[in-house]
């Protein structure tokens, strides 16, 4: 995906505010995902090549953490007939500290942020499935890397090299920002680039998601004139 810094930063003028799930499920029912819902909390839903859902579910008394755990990430597996299964936790990719799916590189190879733990250090993690279990691959080399907040949200773009991420650093203008960062030949990331005042605010911006040919990025943000969708 030929994508640079600048050029994000040009397509930003064009941003639409939106909480995202998948743009391809724009159109169904809330129902389609009852399976998924409980009295706990849900949040950061990435869907595999294959149809399964994987996410965060936060504050939930099975977590590695217990019930002060803001996210381990929990896994919906689609049965024979294409229903949603009930919810599992998977251990592998959980940690005392926050969780999140931050996507897919392909079925069985998922990118996962954690927090900060003696388990894990903060970060972003690449996890293969080798059929049985979900095992380390690496820790993503992001330079400058740092999350100040106890808040993350991120996504990987579809070519996987550009990772769109919500974090807050010493150069965020309040809460959580955008940052860009882009995979180079070296297999180094650059360091996450603030995406400006164009797109960010003293409030947050928080659940990026570029679209598949990387001119459009939806977010949410709890700005001055509102929180907008």
């Amino acid at each position: 995906f030929p994508v640079t810094i600048r050029q994000m930063s040009k397509a930003s003028g064009a941003f639409l505010l939106a909480f995202f799930l998948s743009m391809g499920l724009f159109a169904q029912d809330i129902t389609f995902f009852k399976a998924l819902n409980s009295v706990y909390d849900e949040q950061h839903v990435v869907q595999s090549p294959s149809g399964d859902f994987v996410f965060s579910v936060g504050f939930h008394p099975d977590n590695s953490g217990g019930v002060q755990d803001a996210g381990d990430i929990w896994i919906s597996k689609k049965n024979t007939k294409g229903v949603d299964n009930k919810p599992l936790r998977l251990p592998a990719l959980s940690t005392a500290s926050l969780d999140v799916p931050v996507g897919f590189l392909s079925d069985n190879n998922l990118l996962v942020y954690h927090g900060g733990s003696v388990e894990k250090a903060q970060g972003i993690y690449h996890y293969r499935f080798n059929g049985r279990n979900w095992v380390f691959v690496e820790k993503l080399k992001i330079r400058g890397f740092i999350n100040s907040s106890i808040h993350f949200s991120g996504r990987i773009h579809i070519g996987g090299n550009v990772l769109i991420m919500s974090l807050q650093d010493q150069r965020s203008l309040g809460n959580e920002d955008l940052y860009v960062s882009i995979k180079g030949e070296d297999g180094w990331w650059s360091t996450p680039e603030n995406m400006g005042t164009t797109v960010n605010t003293q409030n947050q911006e928080i659940t990026p998601f570029l679209s598949s040919d990387g001119k459009i990025l939806y977010f949410s943000s709890n700005r001055a004139s509102g929180k907008h969708i």
